[in-house]
């Protein structure tokens, strides 16, 4: 190697090579060289930042076409289960994650039951172990009521370990509380390997955690109504004789008398057809 020429190569103000050129021989490298030299190394930054331009744009595009169709999902089912599942593989596509939870807050407000689980290898020991608020990545975000990002889980301390699984090398881990009202309802903790996860997937999950706090909120909501539609039919079934409400069939007759010629000297007359209840008052 006789002689040698350089210049960086940035992207986004951040150096990440250099465009070199070698020559074996002794030479002098003229104005107009170096001025070409620089210009080609300026170009390559120029298409650099135009590539990851694009790429954000589209990982942009994506990401929203994604947020609605969860958004849509939310309102496709009452069971809250199934619409934690969806919102969750929806998370792992996004943040290309290794696996996800959802937790539940139970009363004692320091438990969190695992209720959705999505795991290559140990879903079924996630399942069946509950893990504290007060030692786990999970519990620390619910305290401080935020989303946090964990990156250098083999650093830190304050991680619980689920038995029966094994330490992964390189681990990140997100988790998101589930929020109300200022009541914290539960979490949903999303892990990887390898990359770090970003301010901007940080923003994806705290939109996703939104979606599943509403998922939760509806179910709750429709699970109330329930039982209150529940205990007024009681109500009114233990005001009747008979005991219970009309089948349909068994007004039906009643109606197709009054449409017939059967009924033709039948008027001025209320029919009541309710199991005996009239007969009460």
């Amino acid at each position: 190697l006789k002689s040698y020429m350089s210049y960086p190569v940035h992207s986004n103000g951040n150096l990440i090579g250099s465009l070199c050129m070698l020559y074996m021989q002794p030479k002098k490298f003229t104005h107009k060289e170096k001025h070409i030299f620089t210009t080609l190394a300026k170009v390559i930054s120029i298409e650099l930042e135009r590539m990851q331009f694009a790429n954000s744009l589209k990982k942009i595009s994506m990401t929203q076409k994604l947020m609605l169709h969860t958004a849509r999902q939310i309102n496709s089912s009452l069971d809250f289960r199934e619409v934690a599942k969806r919102i969750t593989k929806e998370a792992m596509e996004l943040l290309n994650a290794y696996g996800s939870v959802i937790y539940l807050l139970k009363d004692d407000a320091k438990t969190l039951e695992p209720i959705v689980v999505i795991d290559p290898e140990f879903e079924e020991e996630i399942y069946n172990t509950p893990i504290m608020v007060d030692n786990s990545y999970t519990g620390k975000a619910i305290l401080n009521k935020k989303v946090m990002v964990f990156n250098e889980t083999d650093k830190q301390d304050n991680g619980f370990q689920i038995p029966g699984t094994s330490e992964l090398q390189n681990e990140r881990i997100l988790a998101a509380p589930l929020i109300s009202e200022e009541k914290v309802l539960g979490a949903i903790c999303l892990n990887k390997i390898g990359a770090n996860f970003t301010s901007a997937d940080l923003e994806i999950v705290e939109i996703l955690a939104n979606h599943a706090t509403n998922a939760l909120k509806n179910a709750e909501t429709f699970e109330k109504l329930q039982h209150e539609m529940q205990e007024r039919m009681q109500k009114t079934n233990e005001d009747i004789p008979m005991k219970r409400m009309a089948d349909a069939d068994e007004l039906a007759g009643l109606a197709v008398l009054l449409a017939s010629d059967a009924s033709s000297y039948i008027t001025g007359q209320v029919i009541a057809q309710d199991g005996g209840r009239s007969a009460k008052h």
